[in-house]
């Protein structure tokens, strides 16, 4: 993308830095000058930003950059992942190897960052034990057509809570998929934007 667009800057934010020296390799040989990267949790990224581009982070990290593009009035494209280990990370077990604070919902002496489900609406319908039952089922790689079924029914109505988020904070909402479909069979794409936004 950032070759595609050369007068806009990009940043990578990334919490493991085998992962970052990977991507500082390819940056050198395509010889990119409007990419850097940051080294840390997002959930600590400092800078502002226009859009936030997030794909396949595992358990709650879809959700902490989507609520990082709220919280900085930025637009977000999402392809979320895996969504079992966010049942870890509402424990508070450490997921992220890369960074030695751990991406994690509670840390010691704060307080929640990030509340299951995601939207007001979904809160209202089920409690959190519920919801990560219906994480659990999203997750679901039995391969039979009654869980694939459930399973994508699931994943569907997660998707649909974090839509919901972004519209009670008065965001525009869509959702789309990867193509071609076999690329991935993490192919779901959410995007949202602030209502009214010109950029």
């Amino acid at each position: 993308i950032a070759a595609l667009f050369p007068s806009h800057n990009f940043t990578l934010v990334e919490a493991c830095e085998n992962d970052l020296s990977i991507a500082r390799r390819r940056i050198a040989s395509a010889a990119l000058q409007n990419v850097k990267v940051w080294h840390g949790d997002l959930a600590d990224f400092p800078e502002t930003f226009d859009l936030g581009l997030a794909t396949h982070l595992c358990g709650e990290g879809t959700d902490l950059a989507q609520a990082k593009c709220i919280e900085q009035g930025a637009a977000f494209v999402l392809t979320p992942c895996c969504l079992g280990m966010i049942k870890h990370v509402l424990e508070g077990c450490s997921r992220n190897r890369g960074v030695s604070a751990n991406i994690r919902s509670k840390l010691p002496g704060e307080g929640l960052r990030l509340s299951y489900p995601r939207s007001d609406w979904l809160q209202r319908q089920m409690e959190p034990d519920l919801y990560l039952q219906l994480v659990r089922l999203s997750d679901c790689n039995s391969g039979s057509d009654a869980s694939s079924g459930a399973a994508a029914a699931s994943k569907q109505l997660i998707d649909a809570d974090r839509l919901m988020r972004a519209a009670e904070a008065g965001y525009e909402t869509g959702c789309g998929k990867l193509y071609p479909l076999e690329a991935s069979a993490k192919n779901d794409v959410l995007v949202g934007w602030p209502s009214g936004c010109n950029r």
